[in-house]
């Protein structure tokens, strides 16, 4: 299935791409991974949330299932939780 990035998800990867190539390679591979596996090891379900959730070291993922899946947000760990109050 595709995936559709919303505008601040794709910004945060713009961004981390020229501050740390590192964790914006980690990032793009676990993408690739929902992309492949919507569903697996890699996620949890976020029932007050209404999608998924995917950790990739200190950053997280929230994305929705559907065609295409749609990527929320990607957070670093202390903003993550933020979003959701």
């Amino acid at each position: 299935m595709p995936l559709l990035l919303s505008r601040a998800a794709a910004r945060t990867l713009h961004r981390l791409a020229r501050s740390d190539s590192r964790e914006h390679v980690r990032i793009c591979r676990q993408l690739a991974e929902i992309e492949a596996d919507p569903t697996g090891r890699h996620s949890t379900a976020l029932v007050h949330l209404g999608g998924r959730r995917s950790r990739c070291g200190a950053w997280r993922l929230l994305y929705e299932l559907g065609d295409p899946i749609r990527v929320r947000s990607i957070s670093h760990r202390r903003n993550a939780y933020a979003e959701k109050g």
